[in-house]
């Protein structure tokens, strides 16, 4: 097995591991070397500008999975992980956000076969709709999509925005699964800006009230309400009419998840694939 050595710059921890040291650690045997790395794994969770001398002579791998507008890359970025193409060497994993938040942190590995056999049950009891949103700022996007919802009924917010439930929630899914939809928008919009909100909205046994990135070319169109490019009017229609008729929502539940049945799956080798070819070329 051969030996990578790496380091990690302006990740949100510092953290000496993270779920792309998890997958390298399977082909490879990797030691921890800040001094004289074969690799760096790279982000702008922190300053971007931070220690950029460093990677100008080191193959470095930039990971990023906000939608952050970075105008120009330091020299020294070989390759990338990203929403969008920055460059040549660059992987579309369409969900890096996934991984960290979902899979590596708490440990959801078959999240195909729970979205798969996910079955509606008791949603009479359900109450209509909440959000669960922490950050505010430079979400006027997200933000005006809540506010035109809330005329029409009123909305149980779990997150440290306008929390009316007694305080921030500890666990989301849970949370969630009081409820018959979630309001899990985007920050702001952008083609393949797609993170883990409308993920969790499905895992949280809600219909989703999405708005954002083209969430239609992972999900089914049926199975989520979809705001992009609604006016308010629009909006208060569609969410009312599923609201209103039972038989609708129970269709839209009830309706297959994943265009692809297998796309998890699928992803999770692609980025592995893309990992392993990256660093066997580098050592």
């Amino acid at each position: 097995m051969k030996t990578l050595k790496y380091c990690i710059k302006n990740w949100w921890d510092y953290a000496k591991t993270n779920y792309i040291t998890d997958i390298l650690s399977k082909h490879f045997n990797i030691i921890y070397d800040d001094k004289n790395p074969d690799l760096i794994l790279y982000s702008c969770f922190r300053n971007f500008n931070q220690d950029t001398s460093i990677i100008k002579d080191i193959p470095s791998l930039f990971i990023m999975g906000e939608n952050y507008f970075i105008p120009e890359m330091p020299t020294g970025i070989h390759y990338s992980m990203t929403f969008e193409p920055t460059q040549d060497n660059n992987l579309q994993a369409g969900y890096p956000l996934y991984f960290e938040k979902l899979i590596y942190n708490n440990n959801i590995h078959d999240i195909d076969k729970i979205l798969n056999e996910r079955k509606l049950e008791h949603f009479e009891h359900k109450k209509f709709a909440c959000a669960v949103i922490s950050n505010s700022r430079s979400a006027g996007f997200r933000n005006n999509i809540v506010n035109i919802i809330s005329t029409y009924k009123d909305i149980d917010y779990g997150g440290k925005w306008r929390n009316n439930v007694g305080g921030p929630v500890s666990n989301k899914l849970q949370f969630l699964n009081n409820y018959k939809f979630n309001i899990c928008c985007e920050n702001s919009q952008r083609d393949m800006y797609i993170t883990e909100k409308i993920l969790e909205a499905y895992l949280g046994n809600t219909v989703p009230i999405y708005a954002g990135g083209n969430a239609e070319t992972i999900f089914n169109p049926d199975s989520f309400i979809n705001l992009n490019n609604k006016s308010e009017e629009e909006i208060i229609e569609i969410i009312k009419e599923v609201n209103e008729n039972d038989e609708l929502y129970k269709k839209m539940y009830n309706a297959p998840i994943l265009l692809d049945e297998n796309y998890f799956k699928k992803k999770y080798e692609e980025i592995e694939q893309f990992l392993v070819n990256l660093v066997n070329s580098i050592i």
